[in-house]
């Protein structure tokens, strides 16, 4: 309801601003260096001055975030990185993904060797030709 007279609209903007220092202050309010509502020793509301956020601690969380920001960027990149030692190999027929991947690397696991190949050659399945072209990962020299 609204009120009619100029008084009773006046009533009601006084109350709006007494209702609003006495709001009480939420956790976070001193960090982030806002003003907040406190009591003074005559039991009357005003307001305390803002409170800032100390130097170091602004700039250890700005390290921490710059951090943790560089760490992801770098993981994104690095996980699909091509590995630096390459082939071609011609696919003979017979050949299958697996025996490839077993040549190219022996002794080890051919699963990941074969996802590389995969990979590297934009393959979407398991499907290869006798005469096509690979880029093969081949074990690094030791």
């Amino acid at each position: 309801m609204v009120p009619r007279t100029e008084a009773g609209r006046r009533a009601v903007r006084r109350r709006a601003r007494a209702v609003a220092r006495t709001r009480p202050a939420i956790a976070l309010v001193p960090l982030l260096g806002l003003p907040r509502a406190v009591r003074s020793a005559d039991g009357g509301v005003g307001r305390a001055p803002a409170q800032r956020t100390p130097r170091w601690l602004r700039l250890t969380a700005t390290a921490v975030v710059a951090l943790s920001l560089t760490v992801v960027v770098v993981r994104l990149c690095d996980s699909g990185s091509a590995p630096t030692h390459v082939r071609s190999i011609h696919v003979e027929r017979g050949d299958t993904l697996w025996s490839i991947a077993t040549d190219a690397q022996p002794g080890t696991d051919p699963r990941p060797v074969i996802e590389d190949i995969r990979r590297i050659n934009r393959l979407t399945g398991d499907d290869i030709r006798a005469g096509q072209v690979l880029e093969v990962p081949v074990a690094a020299a030791a």
